[in-house]
């Protein structure tokens, strides 16, 4: 319900990006192929770019990028000019001085393009002072400083130092160059970096399902609408990687269902994850396909191979690496883990090694055979298979970034990036200070994980003392007595007149020992040595017990060590982009948060009431109501007019400006379903928490619930009868000796 709400509320081509992502499916839907180098056209309403009908070949782009490489590989060198490109913009707002959205063939929205989370990524000192290169800021509403590094921050250059010093931009380099048209020049040319699709390092699959409705809208003559409807395809993607991240769990933690749904709930709420699945991003179908990828992977640990999970894996992982170019990566962890998958499931050893190789071969021949012509094409054309070296220095925060060290140090980097989960992080304090939401969250976390282990440790003490007990009952109890020979004289002679019983013939006796084999040796057969034969069996036992522990635990093992890569991976990504010059994008870590989320319902479900699923309920609602109002600042920030209205009204208006003809009717539905899904949410913790959520082992008394009779409460008769003696064993006869008479007297 949030990701609606988002997709109906947020104006059209107001975020980062997002006009970019628009421009590369209408590239796709006619028929082209973009690269990083070709400019935006304004297609839709509202849309920035040069006209529609100004059209850039691919020659023109070619020749372009090469100018504009020469002229940065020039600069670079010679000295001149600022890494920051003063004047060139980012990829988060415009340059100084200029609106942000160029004059199109249709009347714009009137909304300033602004950042994507709206804080200051600091770098390293620059020569020219002790402060920070800030990335440049628009005069809107909401602009502020971010933190810094150092004592000072550098002032924002002019547009008159702009002009002065050729901005390092490679979009003004390609407007510059020779032969490109003259519809690519002037105030509706191209100005900045911002004006080209960049996100064109990215593989086609998901552009190429989103221009499926944006054609559509175009070509029945209601653009936005088909806009609205690319929203709603991206808001399903969502629903479709809540679903996944349940498979997920239920693989990974399959005795707790109640985990399960605690998780998907939990990510349901997070801002960054209703954003970015709300608008037009290729997030919400990578986090689909990732998750997916990941789930079936560990399935295939859990519970073998089998054609159908195989071919579930091979088309996750192909849609991943076609989807995103996180997704290859992505691939090329879980191919090796899926070849160990099939290893552990086959027996023999060469059988195993070799159905592993050839799991891993096939994987890697199917995302080759389906995606690997466009890497291939990124390598030729921007030198290496994603294009993140390009993109960053396109888009340069400060003159020398930070090393990948400085970084994983940075306190103020990791509480910069954990606060862009739940939205733009400078909107926490805009108004009444929400900061202290993300802090409790983390405050939860803790407490709750640390209260799990305790009883984890807790239930595992108890068990190993239990277990303790019943080995030492054991050994301090008496051997089992044997039953008593009595001698067949002093039988009565009823029992002798009973039908004697099977006897065993006794060795001792004479004419009763057994023949010695004629072929066998006389010799006597040595005495085994009883500690080597007490200690042999013992040893062998424990090592067959410990092969079978370990085989069994294996695959639960390689499984949860599987996610702590994938969040490795994710978490090398930001930092490798960041190190390369990038901005701080906490977007770039969204598939890793669905390991976030799992540890959250894990700490939740550790807290008091979790046997009825009542902390996890209560978090939901809290992050679900933090979202809203988030969303709510958000669009004051891109809209200042409704800085002055209320959350809801914010919305209401928003709705409006979206052309919703029905505002107030579409947020009582919206907040009725919501309101459903939260009882939903309650109904199904309750009945799976009570089961499968483990408890404290508190010992408690036994009560005797059949106490013995007493001379107040017994009746008379079970008083006076007498208590019931045990049954006699029955005797063995021994054998009798060869001159007693068996035959009864008369």
């Amino acid at each position: 319900m949030l990701a609606t709400l988002t997709a109906f509320a947020i104006p059209p081509f107001t975020s980062a990006d997002e006009a970019q992502h628009t421009s590369y499916a209408l590239e796709i839907g006619s028929g082209s192929l973009p690269m990083i180098d070709t400019p935006v056209r304004s297609l839709l309403p509202g849309m920035p770019g040069i006209p529609a009908d100004c059209v850039v070949t691919s020659e023109q782009a070619r020749a372009g990028l090469e100018a504009a490489r020469a002229r940065l590989a020039h600069e670079s060198g010679s000295g001149h000019g600022s890494a920051a490109a003063p004047g060139a913009g980012t990829r988060e707002e415009p340059r100084p001085g200029e609106t942000g959205r160029p004059a199109t063939s249709s009347p714009p929205l009137v909304v300033p393009v602004v950042a994507e989370t709206g804080a200051t990524q600091p770098g390293r000192p620059t020569n020219g002072g002790t402060g920070t290169a800030s990335q440049p800021t628009t005069g809107g509403a909401g602009a502020a400083p971010g933190p810094a590094s150092g004592t000072g921050t550098v002032p924002r250059p002019t547009a008159g130092g702009a002009r002065s010093a050729r901005p390092l931009s490679v979009a003004v380099e390609m407007a510059s160059a020779g032969g490109m048209p003259a519809c690519a020049h002037g105030p509706r040319g191209v100005h900045s970096n911002t004006q080209l699709t960049y996100t064109a390092n990215h593989p086609p699959l998901f552009y190429a399902i989103q221009s499926v409705p944006l054609t559509t809208g175009i070509h029945s003559g209601h653009p936005i609408a088909g806009f609205h409807a690319a929203r709603l395809l991206n808001v399903g993607f969502g629903i479709a990687a809540l679903a996944a991240l349940a498979w997920l769990v239920r693989e990974l933690v399959p005795a707790r269902p109640d985990l399960a749904v605690g998780a998907a709930a939990v990510m349901g709420t997070v801002g960054m994850f209703v954003n970015s699945c709300g608008q037009l991003y290729n997030d919400g179908l990578s986090l689909v396909t990732i998750i997916a990828s990941l789930a079936a992977t560990v399935a295939l640990l859990r519970r073998g191979p089998s054609a159908t999970r195989l071919l579930c894996l091979a088309v996750a992982v192909l849609a991943a690496a076609a989807t995103r170019a996180s997704g290859l990566v992505e691939a090329g962890l879980l191919l090796p883990v899926a070849g160990i998958a099939v290893a552990l499931h086959t027996r023999g050893r060469w059988r195993r090694l070799g159905f592993g190789i050839a799991t891993v071969a096939g994987g890697a021949a199917v995302v080759c055979a389906g995606v690997g012509w466009f890497y291939w094409r990124n390598i030729q054309l921007y030198g290496d298979l994603t294009a993140s070296g390009l993109i960053a220095k396109m888009f340069p925060i400060s003159e020398k970034p930070m090393t990948a060290d400085e970084i994983l140090h940075s306190r103020v980097f990791a509480w910069a990036i954990y606060r862009g989960f739940y939205g733009r992080p400078r909107l926490l304090s805009d108004g009444r200070d929400l900061t202290d939401g993300p802090k409790l969250v983390l405050l939860v976390l803790a407490a709750g994980l640390t209260l799990a282990a305790l009883r984890w440790a807790a239930r595992q003490c108890v068990a190993l003392w239990a277990r303790a007990t019943r080995l030492l009952a054991a050994r301090r109890a008496p051997a089992a007595r044997s039953p008593q020979l009595v001698p067949a004289a002093q039988l009565p002679a009823p029992l002798l007149a009973l039908p004697p019983a099977r006897e065993a013939p006794d060795d001792s006796a004479p004419g009763l020992a057994p023949e010695p084999d004629p072929g066998s040796d006389p010799r006597p057969a040595p005495e085994p040595c009883p500690a080597r034969e007490s200690a042999l069996p013992g040893t062998r036992d424990l090592t067959a017990r410990l092969l079978r522990v370990g085989r069994r635990r294996a695959p639960g093992v390689v499984a949860w060590v599987l996610i702590m890569l994938h969040v490795a991976v994710a978490g090398a990504t930001l930092v490798g982009y960041v190190a390369a010059g990038g901005a701080w994008f906490a977007r770039y870590l969204l598939p890793a948060v669905p390991v976030a989320t799992l540890l959250l319902a894990a700490a939740l479900a550790a807290l008091p009431g979790a046997r009825r699923g009542l902390p996890t309920v209560v978090a939901v609602a809290a992050l679900a109501a933090m979202t809203a109002v988030m969303t709510g600042r958000e669009l004051a920030f891109k809209l200042p007019a409704l800085h002055q209205y209320d959350t809801v009204n914010r919305l209401r208006s928003a709705l409006i400006v979206s052309g919703v003809h029905v505002p107030t009717f579409t947020l009582w539905t919206l907040g009725l379903a919501a309101l459903t899904g939260l009882a939903l949410l309650a109904a199904a913790m309750w009945s799976l928490s009570t089961a499968v959520v483990p408890t404290w082992p508190v010992p408690r008394p036994r009560l005797n619930r059949r106490p013995a009779p007493t001379s107040a409460s017994a009746p008379a008769s079970a008083l006076a009868s007498p208590p019931a003696r045990p049954p006699m064993p029955r005797p063995v006869v021994a054998a009798a000796p060869a001159t007693a008479d068996l035959t009864p007297s008369p």
